[in-house]
């Protein structure tokens, strides 16, 4: 399955998904990225806290938790619920962005307010 630059980016979120896990495919964690990054031109939320969550978490790239934040808060923006969540905890732990107790307080409300159950034990 091929999809090219300027098609859905629902399709090339998924795609990307797939290829970073392996699912039906073999993994390939940089081809991830490169799709994640062309759904994330489009402000595809999900596709945006991915790749945040590359920076953060993952050995493929060199770890930037000051893009991480930066690539939460665009998600978080989107109105992404787990962004809203994780640009919380990034706050309350000051990686990143200077720790803003406050701050984090404020996203794990929003992040509550859409029902999201990690961000509810926060409060």
């Amino acid at each position: 399955l091929l999809i090219k630059k300027g098609n859905n980016s629902n399709a090339l979120a998924l795609q990307a998904y797939f290829r970073r896990n392996g699912y039906g495919c073999d993994p390939d964690p940089i081809d991830a990225i490169r799709l994640f990054s062309s759904a994330a031109e489009t402000r595809h939320s999900w596709a945006i806290a991915m790749l945040a969550f590359f920076y953060q978490e993952d050995e493929v790239i060199p770890k930037d938790d000051k893009r991480a934040f930066r690539l939460y808060r665009k998600s978080a923006n989107l109105g992404y619920t787990r962004a809203k969540h994780n640009l919380a905890e990034m706050y309350w732990e000051g990686r990143g962005v200077l720790e803003n107790r406050e701050e984090a307080m404020r996203w794990f409300r929003e992040a509550s307010h859409q029902e999201y159950d990690r961000s509810k034990l926060k409060l």
